[in-house]
């Protein structure tokens, strides 16, 4: 099972958000639907970013680099993650009726499916 979940982690991924986000529009309509995509696209930027900063922490402890584009584009990019969030939150807000509980379910989904991830990389 554990290969299965590390040679498929982005079907698994594109599959998790199709669902979930199918299953938030019928029940809680285009409002819903909107806070769940917004929520999943939120935490897995912030997600991929975090992974991308520990990738160039490992990789610098290791040797002795010159600083790429694409790490100075990480960086800020992890810097800009929680505003993001709290933006995106705001939206969500604004947007009313369910988009707000669904874009923060849709952070949770995100950040317990990076649990997951974790265990099947250890």
């Amino acid at each position: 099972m554990k290969s299965f979940i590390l040679a498929n982690e982005w079907r698994i991924a594109a599959v998790v958000t199709l669902v979930a986000t199918s299953i938030s529009f019928p029940l809680f309509g285009p409002r819903g639907g909107f806070g769940m995509l917004m929520g999943i696209m939120g935490g897995g930027f912030n997600f991929w970013v975090m992974l991308c900063v520990g990738n160039y922490l490992g990789k610098s402890v290791k040797s002795e680099e010159t600083i790429r584009a694409g790490t100075v584009i990480t960086v800020m990019s992890f810097f800009l993650k929680l505003p993001l969030l709290i933006l995106l939150g705001i939206i969500m807000r604004r947007v009313g009726g369910p988009a707000l509980p669904c874009f923060v379910t849709a952070i949770g989904m995100v950040y317990s499916s990076a649990v997951g991830w974790g265990w099947a990389h250890s």
